[in-house]
């Protein structure tokens, strides 16, 4: 009998626990809805770090998910909802608000597509994600939406360094274009979720992450824009030489 009891009061304490996940989830489209309403009060700096702490709380929630026990398709699917507010809606209104508003239907069209590739990722995220968890078939929208608002939290050490020319809404343009076709390519990002089975080379990633980080904090560069960018570029690097020694070797 007092076991019987004891499993009780740990089902009850299970059941209790297992709202700390939606509550994380919430968190993130909670900030993805405070980063519009800066964005379109002219706070530009306080939106992009919303989306960087809604990335936050997006990482969180899984793994405290799977921590409870408490994995379940209704999460699975509101986590993509509250992504696609945070990391898809929220971006867009943040660039369009800060560097596109003046370029009008060009800078509609952009972030237009950003909002669309991003919604088209997590869609297909979600048919897909029973697959191989080492890596992301196409660039996923939190590390999107990170690079834009690191790019926005760099615009000031941006503008006064050489790199100011990114900052002329035609170059912004390209470079938001290209995200948003890594977000619908077919391309391999590393998800870091498992390392069975990972190909050696996926090792330069991290390494170049933490490089990155490094160098920006001793020369005092973007932080945040480092790293991601590092991320990107790395992951395109070793997709590049995968392609090649397959095709070669």
């Amino acid at each position: 009998m007092r076991l019987m009891r004891l499993k009780a009061w740990r089902d009850s304490k299970k059941r209790q626990l297992s709202i700390i996940p939606f509550i994380l989830t919430f968190a993130n489209a909670c900030l993805g809805l405070m980063s519009v309403l800066y964005a379109l009060d002219d706070k530009f700096m306080a939106a992009a770090y919303c989306i960087i702490a809604a990335a936050l709380f997006d990482g969180l929630d899984g793994k405290v998910a799977r921590v409870f026990g408490s994995s379940s398709s209704l999460g699975m699917e509101l986590d993509s909802l509250c992504d696609a507010v945070s990391f898809c809606f929220a971006p867009a209104i943040l660039l369009f608000s800060w560097n596109f508003s003046s370029a009008r239907w060009i800078g509609l069209v952009v972030v237009g597509l950003y909002l669309c590739a991003g919604l088209f990722r997590l869609a297909k995220f979600n048919i897909i994600s029973h697959e191989d968890k080492r890596y992301f078939i196409g660039l996923p929208t939190t590390v999107a939406s990170s690079w834009v608002a690191g790019f926005v939290i760099a615009s000031p050490w941006l503008e006064a360094s050489r790199w100011n020319f990114l900052l002329n809404v035609n170059y912004t343009a390209v470079i938001i274009c290209v995200l948003s076709l890594l977000m619908i390519s077919r391309l391999h990002f590393p998800s870091f979720k498992s390392r069975h089975g990972i190909i050696p080379v996926f090792l330069v990633i991290p390494i170049a992450i933490f490089g990155a980080g490094l160098y920006a904090l001793v020369v005092h560069v973007p932080l945040v824009l480092s790293m991601v960018s590092a991320y990107v570029v790395a992951s395109l690097c070793v997709e590049g030489i995968l392609f090649l020694s397959k095709r070669f070797f």
